[in-house]
């Protein structure tokens, strides 16, 4: 059992705080006596949109929170691994050069493409691809944020705590991160251990998105003299993504 307490759960207070900033929307201006042709019924769709989305985001983090908790009661846990100081920091730097190297090589390859898009637009047309030129660069400006100062935030964050992972056959909860594999069409597609100081077990799990099926990488550092309980670990994930890619296929 894990002493931490349960981060999901602010996704539910967020969508209903959503659900109910919409139905305000659509409650309010009637009761205000608010002209509803010119304005209330705008205000009104506004809301429903916004109530929809508040409560698919709340049913989301609910299914989310409820799956956690469990893990963090300790129910049918894999394992259960707190790390030394040191070998958490190995890690840390590990996983800051892994990471950031790969967001940087992805937003230097977009960072071309753009270029080159927004000079064929350019040369096209000086005033209307002067627009294009704009929304692709702060598109970079965005990107550039992501490729090199979240890495940087996670390391930090992981140097203030010694890490502490749990896992289990739904997912894994590593020091205040939480990844599942078993909802809204997630899966675990990859079990395989990557040797290194320290050694740990990398998951590849694969989600749905609006450009096709995407794979996340979570590499579970594995602590010293875990050696065989990570075995078992992996034989038991390695058997469960296959029974998922089984079902998946019939």
């Amino acid at each position: 059992m894990s002493d931490q307490k349960n981060p999901e759960i602010v996704g539910i207070v967020v969508g209903a705080a959503i659900v109910a900033t919409g139905a305000a929307l659509i409650i309010v201006p009637s009761l205000l006596g608010v002209d509803m042709m010119r304005v209330g019924y705008g205000l009104g769709c506004i809301g429903a949109f916004l109530a929809i989305m508040g409560a698919v985001t709340g049913v989301f983090y609910w299914a989310r929170a409820a799956t956690l908790q469990k893990i963090l009661a300790g129910e049918n846990l894999l394992a259960h691994w707190r790390y030394e100081p040191g070998q958490w920091q190995r890690y840390a730097e590990a996983e800051l050069e892994r990471t950031g190297s790969d967001k940087r090589s992805l937003f230097w390859l977009i960072a071309v493409i753009a270029a080159v898009v927004g000079g064929i637009f350019y040369i096209g047309d000086p005033k209307g691809g002067l627009w294009v030129v704009v929304v692709l660069a702060g598109l970079l400006v965005l990107l550039a944020i992501l490729a090199f100062v979240l890495p940087r935030v996670e390391y930090n964050r992981n140097r203030q705590s010694v890490g502490e992972a749990l896992i289990a056959p739904e997912g894994v909860y590593l020091n205040g991160r939480f990844h599942t594999w078993n909802r809204l069409g997630s899966r675990l597609v990859g079990v395989s251990l990557v040797e290194g100081d320290p050694a740990a077990i990398e998951l590849q799990i694969a989600y749905p998105s609006r450009t096709g099926t995407q794979v996340d990488t979570v590499r579970v550092p594995i602590p010293r003299g875990q050696e065989a309980a990570a075995q078992q670990v992996m034989a038991r994930l390695a058997s469960l993504s296959q029974s998922q890619a089984r079902s998946q296929d019939g």
